[in-house]
């Protein structure tokens, strides 16, 4: 990461990098969960509003506004 555009650079990444190390999780932890996420089965996801209801993966079809919800969905898409 370091060099990379928008990194802190310098002093402010050494800075970084203390803090990014002083909230690791300990080796020893125990999690309630564990997560998997095969990024390869992900696509990328377009959005025309502000909730995640309102995206689809870019191979779907963006639904069109229905019903009462026609003005949200209006004032979203146009938004976006």
């Amino acid at each position: 990461m370091e060099g990379r555009p928008f990194a802190p650079q310098g002093d402010a990444f050494e800075r970084a990098k203390a803090w990014w190390r002083s909230i690791a999780s300990d080796r020893d932890a125990v999690y309630d969960d564990d997560v998997e996420i095969r990024a390869a089965e992900l696509t990328p996801v377009v959005t025309w509003g502000v909730n995640p209801g309102q995206s689809i993966g870019v191979n779907g079809q963006v639904p069109g506004a229905r019903g009462a919800d026609q003005q949200c969905w209006t004032r979203s898409a146009t938004w976006a």
